[in-house]
């Protein structure tokens, strides 16, 4: 039998969301043990400690959700003392072999690293930097991955697209606390990336949404990423983000 994953693992989903969260169960690894974490509903962040934040920034109340909510995983790592977390969204779609693919991976990544992503969007681009070749940008043009590759490697994170999952340190929990809690954010972040026909091609994104925040400060953190990713959002479920027009 194989050995479960040894390190704590969190979901986050609202209560609320019930067909999300037996859609998940349905579809777990039954090696991957985990908990639920309780996510924030945006509507009702009045009961929860916003003003500690500052600079909130153009936030929908279900961006500020799920801002909320990894901002309490953090938190829930540091209060417990714990070495090691893996945060999952209630959408994931797990690989094939998820936990000893993510063992393979968890013994490639530096000690000091802060975070490590597992998986993210799909229809986009993820930067990573390869060890004899320098920083590349990888376009995936699809609505999935394929998730069944066996071998992962673990490569110096730059961008990507998404917080489906990924595993947090506690020294990268404190960190992320500080700089998500403590900076101000332009109210749009220019992105450069070559478009795949030799020219590049310069993108405003709003700064406020999680993931954008924590793209903003990857050069600063020391982030990894698994790459075949090991995971990704379902395709056939709807985020919980209200989508916006990026139109700046």
């Amino acid at each position: 039998m194989a050995a479960t994953l040894d390190i704590p693992c969190f979901v986050i989903n609202m209560a609320k969301e019930q067909t999300r969260w037996h859609a998940l169960q349905a579809q777990c690894p039954p090696d991957l043990k985990f908990t639920r974490f309780e996510a924030v509903d945006g509507r009702c962040a009045a009961e929860h400690s916003v003003s500690q934040i500052q600079d909130l920034g153009q936030l929908t109340a279900p961006e500020l959700g799920c801002l909320l909510s990894h901002i309490g995983v953090w938190q829930h790592v540091l209060q417990q003392d714990l070495p090691l977390a893996v945060v999952l969204e209630d959408d994931v779609m797990f690989g094939k072999n998820f936990v000893s693919r993510l063992q393979g991976f968890l013994q490639r990544i530096p000690q000091n690293f802060d975070l490590a992503y597992l998986g993210f969007n799909a229809n986009a681009h993820v930067k990573f930097a390869i060890p004899g070749v320098g920083k590349v940008v990888v376009i995936v043009d699809g609505e999935h991955y394929d998730l069944n590759t066996e071998e992962t490697a673990c490569y110096r994170l730059y961008r990507a697209w998404g917080t489906c999952a990924y595993v947090i340190s506690q020294q990268g929990a404190a960190r992320l606390l500080d700089l998500v809690m403590n900076k101000t954010y332009p109210g749009y972040h220019h992105f450069d990336f070559t478009n795949g026909l030799g020219g590049l091609l310069n993108c405003a994104f709003p700064t406020s949404p999680i993931d954008m925040r924590i793209m903003s400060l990857m050069e600063q953190l020391q982030a990894y990423v698994a790459f075949p990713p090991i995971c990704q959002p379902h395709p056939q479920l709807d985020s919980t983000i209200t989508q916006r027009a990026w139109d700046a």
